[in-house]
């Protein structure tokens, strides 16, 4: 928008935030997804979706094994912050 413009509904530049949109950190959307996440963790689908996480397809095992060692070729070991005890 040039500097001379008036605002227009086509291109205002507002900041007031409309009571339907709470912006970041929006508490409604949050309970929202919370309460449907636990649904559905707690639902038959999801307690398939929990079991089969993490499993790989033999197929894939192969792949996965070759682009493991191909990044840890490239590594200069473990953060000695890691294992240092505080």
């Amino acid at each position: 928008m040039r500097k001379d413009a008036k605002p227009t509904p086509d291109n205002h530049t507002s900041t007031t935030p409309t009571a339907a949109n709470q912006g970041e950190g929006d508490t409604k959307s949050a309970e929202r997804f919370n309460k449907e996440e636990q649904a559905f963790v707690k639902s038959a689908h999801g307690q398939e979706a929990i079991e089969k996480a993490g499993q790989v397809e033999p197929s894939e095992q192969k792949a996965l094994d070759d682009a493991e060692r191909a990044g840890l070729s490239h590594s200069k070991g473990e953060d000695p912050a890691v294992s240092r005890k505080q």
